[in-house]
Parts: structure tokens; C-alpha cells; sequence
């Protein structure tokens, strides 16, 4: 009675490699797609900086606009002691 022959289960033969390449390449293609999508992109559209895919959705933060003097109170009190001063020493 012969032995049966004995198979090496850690080999691969030239047919396995092309799959396990492909599927190696699949796994790491649907993990790029699925970091793209869980952190979402930064796109520029008209000077803004948009978030997506959640800007729609964001709750927006509203400054109203200001005097680009920041220090007018400042200067208006500066004004009202000179003319108090000026109206004092004549």
C-alpha cells in the first residue's frame, strides 16, 4: 500500500496569487472609500471653506456686522474731553 503524498498547506500555487492580490487590493479600496466618507472633504465653493457632507446640516453661527473702527466708543470719549477741555480753558 502506498502513502498518499503529503501536501504542503502553507505553499500557493501561481493560481491563488492573482486572487489574493485582487482581493487585498479590494479590501484596501473599500477602506479608502469608507475613511473618505466617515471624515468627509473640504471643498471651496465661492471663498468659503465647506465641510461636507454635514454642512447642510450644520447649525450656522451669526455675527452681525460691526464698524471696522473697533475702538470708536474710545474715540468718542477722546473727542468729548478735548472739546470739554477746549471749551473750559477759554
Amino acid at each position: 500500500m502506498k502513502d498518499a503524498p503529503s501536501r504542503d498547506y502553507g505553499a500557493t500555487d501561481m493560481k491563488s496569487k492573482p486572487f489574493s492580490k485582487s482581493l487585498k487590493l479590494v479590501i484596501c479600496g473599500l477602506g479608502l472609500c469608507v475613511a473618505c466618507l466617515a471624515t468627509g472633504c473640504q471643498i471651496t465653493v465661492g471663498g468659503q471653506l465647506l465641510p461636507s457632507p454635514n454642512y447642510l446640516t450644520d447649525d450656522l453661527q451669526y455675527f452681525p456686522p460691526s464698524s471696522e473702527f473697533k475702538l470708536q466708543n474710545e474715540a468718542n470719549a477722546l473727542e468729548a474731553y478735548s472739546a470739554e477741555k477746549a471749551i473750559g480753558d477759554n
